[in-house]
């Protein structure tokens, strides 16, 4: 139930440390538990607008509000994000439906931003040019999944790197 193996091959490939990675019944079963855990009843989850349906769902099953922030004309964030004390906010990168692709540098402005975790949720990131990897850290924790690039949606695995003291309290 620990992945190890896949931890340190993981780990290898991505140039992380194994226990910086939590697996999952796919990405939604990270997302969930990231909800659960971050965000109490009552509580906030904020995303830019249009994403993931599934941000929604995990919200109102949490019994929190969901805020949700427009794109740019661009498809770029808005610069200040509106809502920095959301206990938990989500942004697909690249963004579905759209498949645009946020910029490193705005991605580290919105983490600086914010004074709760940032999921950077990679489902197809494999379809980018860039990855947000070297943001992982206790505060952004990125997630991705098996199901979409690499044609595996049957297993339901998916997988997030983040502080390995943080994921050693996930588990």
């Amino acid at each position: 139930p620990s992945g190890l193996h896949f931890r340190r091959t993981a780990g290898k490939v991505l140039g992380v440390d194994p226990d910086a990675i939590l697996i999952g019944n796919g990405s939604d079963d990270l997302l969930t538990i990231l909800t659960r855990t971050f965000v109490p009843e009552g509580g906030v989850i904020a995303s830019p607008t249009p994403s993931y349906i599934l941000y929604r769902s995990l919200a109102e099953i949490q019994g929190a509000g969901f805020r949700t922030v427009p794109f740019d004309e661009d498809w770029s964030l808005p610069d200040p994000w509106p809502i920095p004390d959301a206990d938990l906010t989500f942004l697909p990168n690249p963004n579905s439906p759209s498949g645009t692709v946020i910029a490193g540098s705005a991605i580290e402005r919105l983490a600086d931003s914010l004074k709760n975790p940032l999921v950077l949720d990679e489902a197809y990131v494999d379809f980018a040019p860039k990855n947000g990897l070297r943001f992982a850290s206790e505060k952004v924790i990125v997630t991705r999944s098996l199901s979409k690039s690499y044609c595996l949606a049957g297993i339901r695995f998916g997988y997030a790197v983040a502080d390995p003291a943080l994921v050693s309290e996930l588990n």
